[in-house]
């Protein structure tokens, strides 16, 4: 499942599926007005967009939490290898007011 999930952030994250989905939408409302279509085919156009943008945020949102993850793993790295000490490893598990007052520490001593 999760292979999905990361497979369909990966296509939604591209210019060409914004424009492709942009389109679509144009197209339906488009086809209503020429169509001259009742106000049902409005509600179920207006409803399948609006689980389209629901689904590409979930998968927006997916895409960023890994991206961050990998790049706290890389940072991770980095500090076990240079000369910086090791107390800031994992801080990221820590609430946001000590993330606060470490950033704030870090910032006195610079």
């Amino acid at each position: 499942m999760k292979r999905a999930i990361y497979a369909l952030a990966d296509l939604m994250a591209r210019p060409a599926a914004f424009v492709a989905l942009s389109s679509s939408a144009l197209a339906l409302a488009a086809a209503g007005f020429v169509l001259r279509l009742g106000e049902g085919y409005f509600a179920i156009v207006n409803l399948s967009i609006s689980i389209v943008t629901l689904a590409i945020g979930q998968a927006v949102l997916v895409a960023a939490a890994r991206d961050e993850k990998a790049v706290h793993v890389k940072l991770d790295r980095l500090i076990e290898a240079g000369a910086a000490t090791n107390d800031v490893i994992g801080i990221e598990h820590q609430d946001a007011d000590a993330i606060e007052r470490l950033r704030k520490e870090t910032e006195q001593r610079a």
